[in-house]
């Protein structure tokens, strides 16, 4: 049983230095479910590093919003950081 057994996952910004790719497949081969959005069905959100905004530098990505406003409205979801996760895949390695 992985780490995200039962875990419907999504991904925002940038991951440094995995490619989305080699993200998507350590959360599938670790038992959970990859979707491309935020949804109802979501309980977990990877936050890359944010994206550049010269006009607004504290902007987050749509499906950040999404998840804060999911998590306020009582869904459970959890936000993980790309730190986080590296060295969650650092450690199953």
């Amino acid at each position: 049983m992985g780490v995200f057994q039962n875990q419907v996952v999504a991904i925002t910004g940038s991951l440094r230095p995995v490619t989305r790719d080699q993200a998507i497949h350590f959360v599938q081969d670790q038992g959970g479910t990859y979707q491309g959005f935020v949804s109802d069905r979501t309980t977990l959100l990877i936050a890359g590093h944010k994206q550049l905004d010269l006009f607004n530098p504290d902007n987050r990505s749509l499906k950040y919003q999404a998840a804060k406003t999911r998590q306020a409205s009582g869904q459970a979801l959890t936000i993980i950081g790309e730190d986080d996760f590296f060295s969650l895949m650092k450690s199953l390695r």
